[in-house]
């Protein structure tokens, strides 16, 4: 049989899909089948579009996010933002509840406990030093003759108070900022190998870290139920967590 392509060449091989006959020029291999020209650009496009897994007629899919296999429209749906085929649905579902979601294994309500009770720790060495010290500060800075000329105190020692306050919650903010800036943990969440990490898993910022720090002080002020919400939520998030986009999940060792 003569090559379509070319006429004069009679030394030819069928096409393993087309089954017409072509020369060597004409034929290349593929997955180690030889196809011709046109076949070869048809495995291409059908490898671009591929067929949905239970209607192989359609071929305009979109990956399920769990199982990586083509599904249409009619065979997916959407949960939590992410496109699950009816097979996956399940235990999607079941890893949303239990809190292991895809890679992620978010931290519940105990285990961030324990990690802000080693914070309050490791917090009160620099507060109990904050407070012995500032006596001796005071000593300093006014005589004993100087107070006892006063007539009225409460000025001054409402001035000296909420310095104190000031400098008091200025390192707990450069604790928290810093350290959830830099490595998306505290010194308890450390211990508790547990982090803090943006929606879509990359490291938060210095400038979260500082805000979501007053978030978690606005969780803790209302009867500490901004921080009891990580309990029941299915992605274990706290108020602050919901305000600031973040989810706090178990570190990998």
């Amino acid at each position: 049989m003569n090559c379509p392509n070319h006429p004069m060449i009679t030394d030819t091989k069928k096409c393993s899909r087309c089954q017409r006959d072509f020369c060597k020029d004409c034929l290349t291999l593929s997955d180690g089948a030889l196809v011709c020209g046109e076949c070869k650009g048809g495995i291409l496009s059908s490898d671009q579009n591929r067929a949905c897994t239970n209607h192989p007629m359609i071929t305009e899919t979109k990956k399920c996010s769990r199982c990586q296999k083509d599904f249409c429209s009619n065979c997916l749906i959407e949960v939590k933002g992410q496109i699950i085929c009816a097979s996956c649905k399940s235990e999607y579902l079941r890893d949303l509840q239990t809190g292991s979601l895809g890679e992620y294994r978010f931290a519940g309500f105990w285990i961030r406990l324990v990690a802000v009770i080693i914070d309050n720790l490791a917090l009160w060495i620099p507060g109990l030093v904050l407070q012995l010290g500032f006596p001796i500060v005071l000593k300093s800075l006014f005589s004993i003759d100087y107070i006892s000329e006063q007539k009225n105190l409460t000025p001054l020692f409402f001035g000296l108070f909420v310095l104190l306050m000031i400098l008091s919650y200025g390192i707990i903010t450069f604790y928290y900022t810093y350290l959830h800036g830099k490595y998306g943990q505290s010194l308890g969440k450390m211990v508790c190998r547990i982090k803090v990490i943006n929606q879509d898993g990359t490291q938060i910022s210095y400038l979260k870290a500082f805000a979501r720090y007053w978030a978690f002080f606005l969780s803790q002020i209302i009867l500490e139920i901004g921080c009891i919400m990580a309990g029941f939520d299915e992605e274990k998030k706290s108020m602050h967590d919901r305000m600031c986009s973040t989810y706090v999940i178990y570190k990998e060792r």
